[in-house]
């Protein structure tokens, strides 16, 4: 068992040495997955991020997505939270919270959570689907708030740990999808 915060070095320390050719590749292999699986199909709202510091990179998803018709919303940090605006494309994107690129504060775009899809970011996951992130608690809470969506976590296979030391307040996904791999959280029987 590995402990976050040594999962999280590692990740970091991964991702700042991948070559941007291979993180291109493996984000569109990645980005491929998702899109074929029958859960994206059927999805009609999809909660997505943008992607910093080397994370998997999902514009691919999120350009078809918008252009098949299905809504489109990107997390801002509104004081200790994350709420999900709806985006047409990214053009007023603007960098926020930690100097991520986040939607405006439209009332108007604001998305009540319903159901739907959300692809996870995270700095480490393991086998089982358990999920490190940067450590702010940001979408555990969210997630935690929402048990109804799908979660899907997608990192580089040298993200993927036999098993991460988690806490209880840590929030699984549903499934994890690699350059190589897709992995499903165990069914308790």
């Amino acid at each position: 068992m590995i402990k976050k915060i040594d999962a999280r070095n590692q990740a970091k320390a991964y991702r700042s040495n991948l070559g941007n050719r291979d993180a291109e590749y493996f984000s569109l292999k990645i980005c491929n997955t998702f899109m074929s699986m029958e859960e994206y199909r059927e999805a009609d709202v999809l909660y997505m991020y943008k992607s910093v510091n080397n994370e998997v990179d999902v514009d691919y998803i999120v350009q078809r997505a918008l252009e098949s018709g299905k809504t489109v919303a990107l997390p801002r940090v509104c004081k200790n939270q994350i709420l999900f605006y709806k985006i047409t494309d990214d053009s007023d994107l603007m960098y926020g919270y930690m100097g991520i690129p986040e939607p405006p504060a439209n009332p108007y775009n604001l998305v009540d959570v319903r159901d739907g899809l959300i692809i996870v970011p995270g700095l480490a996951f393991d086998t089982n689907c358990c999920r490190a992130g940067y450590g702010g608690g940001f979408y555990d809470r969210f997630l935690a708030a929402h048990p109804e969506l799908i979660k899907v976590g997608v990192a580089y296979d040298a993200q993927i740990f036999d098993e991460l030391s988690v806490e209880e307040h840590d929030i699984k996904v549903d499934m994890v999808i690699t350059e190589n791999r897709v992995l499903y959280q165990p069914v308790d029987l």
